[in-house]
């Protein structure tokens, strides 16, 4: 990788752009929502070389109160919707290694990167992710700012949307921006220059598919020089 590749990117900060409203935001999730697949089941086989990482798959109690009952099954949902591209692309697969509930409090608005973040708050009350590679986060809680942030080997992704089809979306195209994080891809909004190829690390609302192959801006050659490192 050349100097451009490693954008600044710090962890624990987060620039991405505001997730659309309205008819843009009905399209997107019209468009790119799909059943999430289950690597492990055989919903999907590829000529690749499965890297799997364990997950510890972590939810607060606004998400919980939100989902009731079915708060694990939506937050896995989340996790296997979000890891697909990086299955089919680099072998990538995120899978459920146990179930954490924890309580995010206090219930105000605050960031979630940062100091006094959501984030934060989570890694100092789960802690590291122990036997698991990874803990991948969720929360309802009233937040301000980005949508998702990772440090490490933690991500938390926020609940957005108007709709269900848009919260499903937006949940998981977040969180697949964040997991790309976690292998070593830069933020890359705003790029006033107009440098970079959109992708999701640009615009993941928009290009939840695509990492820019653009020399300098080699979003795929860092995920995909990455890819086993939780092997």
């Amino acid at each position: 990788m050349v100097a451009a590749d490693k954008a600044a990117w710090v962890p624990g900060t987060e620039s991405m752009p505001p997730a659309p409203t309205g008819a843009q935001a009905d399209r997107l999730a019209a468009l790119y929502n799909v059943k999430p697949v289950n690597e492990m089941a055989g919903d999907v086989t590829v000529a690749v070389v499965s890297h799997v990482v364990w997950a510890k798959v972590a939810a607060d109690e606004e998400w919980g109160a939100f989902y009731g009952n079915a708060w694990q099954t939506q937050a896995e949902a989340r996790m296997e919707s979000a890891d697909d591209a990086l299955y089919l692309q680099f072998g990538i697969d995120f899978q459920r290694y146990a179930f954490y509930a924890w309580d995010s409090g206090p219930d105000t608005s605050r960031p979630i990167c940062g100091s006094g973040g959501l984030l934060e708050e989570m890694m100092n009350e789960i802690g590291g992710p122990g036997s698991a590679d990874v803990i991948t986060a969720f929360t309802n809680n009233a937040s301000s700012g980005s949508a998702g942030c990772a440090s490490g080997n933690h991500t938390i992704v926020k609940l957005h949307g108007s709709t269900t089809a848009q919260r499903e979306y937006n949940v998981w195209a977040t969180a697949r921006h964040e997991y790309s994080h976690q292998f070593g891809a830069p933020d890359r909004y705003p790029d006033p220059n107009n440098l970079h190829t959109n992708d999701i690390m640009e615009d993941h609302y928009n290009y939840p598919n695509l990492w820019c192959t653009q020399p300098g801006y080699n979003d795929w050659g860092i995920v995909n020089s990455h890819r086993t490192k939780y092997d």
